[in-house]
């Protein structure tokens, strides 16, 4: 499919901010840690989704600045950007504040083993200072966040479903009973 082809919908604020309620209340409320990693996934698609239409949008406005409908969208994204970050975060605080926490830093050990990488190799190429990745394997990271754990996944050519596919996260107890 060709970019020019590709459908556009504009996010609406208050829809995905229902949306993702919704599904930080069902990660909160989970029985099991299976049902936990649903609700991240579920957390994951849709803003995969919604930032797929904002990436549309704002390629469109770059290829045509004088196109009144993108410019508008652009300012718009502009204007509401700050709202999914902080509905994103309180996301990843509830994620990396969890009993998740080991499994997540023995993870990647076992991913940088397997890729062959020392620490400072997963730095380069996933774009996450050494200092981070460091200081998330020795637990001083509280909340070393999604999006640093979603760049060294870029890094590493793996998906953030493929990073937490792993017996490690199988057997951890909810955090919220």
């Amino acid at each position: 499919m060709k970019f020019s082809e590709m459908p556009y919908k504009r996010v609406v604020l208050e829809e995905y901010k229902e949306q993702a309620e919704k599904i930080l209340a069902s990660f909160k409320s989970a029985a099991t840690p299976d049902a936990a990693v649903k609700s991240f996934f579920d957390m994951q698609d849709l803003n995969e989704k919604s930032f797929s239409m904002c990436s549309i949008s704002y390629i469109r406005h770059s290829i045509d600045t004088n196109d009144e409908f993108y410019d508008k969208e652009n300012d718009y994204y502009d204007e509401v950007s700050p709202y999914f970050s902080e509905i994103g975060m309180d996301f990843s605080k509830e994620l990396v504040n969890s009993p998740h926490r080991e499994a997540l830093e023995k993870r990647l050990v076992e991913l940088c083993n397997e890729h062959g990488l020392a620490v400072n190799a997963l730095a380069n190429i996933s774009g996450v200072p050494p200092s981070t990745i460091y200081s998330m394997l020795n637990i001083k990271s509280k909340n070393p966040g999604v999006m640093s754990i979603k760049k060294l996944c870029d890094g590493l050519n793996i998906s953030l479903r493929e990073f937490f596919n792993s017996d490690l996260f199988d057997d951890l107890e909810q955090e919220i009973k």
